[in-house]
């Protein structure tokens, strides 16, 4: 009798124990008002050129507007708010993504529709993403705001294919809005005019000044407009080194640079004017 009841007492204090160790589990009546989820798996990082996004709900320090960054991630393109650090939505999801089973390593499945490529307008207006399957499509992110948070951002136009061989790695808009560059792994820039969405210069790698082995390292690595609405003039970085100016209005105007001895990765145009004043690293 004496050991059962020693048993007995026993089994209370493992359950006590059990009791005092097992986890705190969240009360079914809280809901979720904002969580940490992934934003950024690398890429270009673009914050918003003007006051940003319009706002008759969202209350910032900024006032109406919602100063934002795009960033992509896993194939997609998320918008945060950049004073708040907190995501606003992702183009192809909605507010429902990124889930975590796109970040999974292990999955070789291609997605033909993740994005490869995007390019913000100067005035904030306009997005435009290029998928792996060359789709290249239009957003109007001055409705962004009033988009249904669940569903997919609603496409504005689809220009079609980016006529491309290889993926699209950058795109660029020219300063008035009105052009958008497209460089390619294989070696050529696509110049378009965003009204219509087709291309009116093609613009491919220049043959090197001496046949060596690096004659097909013609990747574009950068693409740099000038920064002045009067002129169409464009810089070409490559993996070669080489950095080759276009001017649009001009066919036979082209300076070709051979000072670099890798992959040009960035260029700068001086803001002035008066200045011809180009940077590259």
């Amino acid at each position: 009798m004496a050991q059962a009841e020693e048993d007995i007492v026993m089994k209370d204090v493992v359950m006590d124990e059990k009791k005092s160790i097992a986890p705190a589990t969240l009360s079914k009546s809280w809901s979720v008002s904002c969580a940490h989820v992934p934003t950024f798996t690398g890429g270009k990082v673009t914050h918003c050129h003007t006051k940003g996004l319009v706002s008759t709900t969202t209350t910032t320090t900024t006032g109406k507007y919602v100063e934002f960054l795009v960033l992509p991630v896993a194939g997609d393109v998320v918008l945060v708010d950049a004073h708040r650090g907190t995501k606003i939505r992702t183009i192809r999801q909605g507010m429902e993504g990124v889930v975590s089973e796109s970040l999974d390593d292990d999955d070789d499945g291609m997605d033909a529709d993740a994005i490869s490529c995007y390019a913000l307008s100067n005035d904030d207006e306009m997005l435009l993403t290029i998928s792996q399957n060359h789709l290249i499509r239009q957003y109007n992110l001055a409705a962004a705001l009033t988009w249904k948070e669940s569903k997919p951002a609603p496409i504005w136009k689809t220009w079609g294919k980016s006529g491309h061989a290889l993926p699209v790695t950058h795109m660029e808009f020219h300063i008035s809005n009105v052009f958008v560059a497209t460089g390619s792994v294989d070696g050529t820039v696509r110049i378009w005019d965003v009204r219509g969405g087709y291309v009116t210069h093609v613009f491919r790698p220049m043959q090197a000044a001496d046949n060596d082995d690096n004659s097909g390292m013609h990747a574009v690595s950068a693409i740099c407009w000038k920064q002045d609405s009067t002129q169409l003039v464009i810089a070409i970085g490559r993996e070669d080194g080489t950095i080759v100016v276009h001017d649009l209005r001009k066919e036979d105007n082209v300076i070709v640079m051979r000072d670099h001895v890798s992959a040009v990765t960035c260029m700068e145009w001086s803001e002035n004017k008066d200045q011809h004043i180009f940077v590259s690293a």
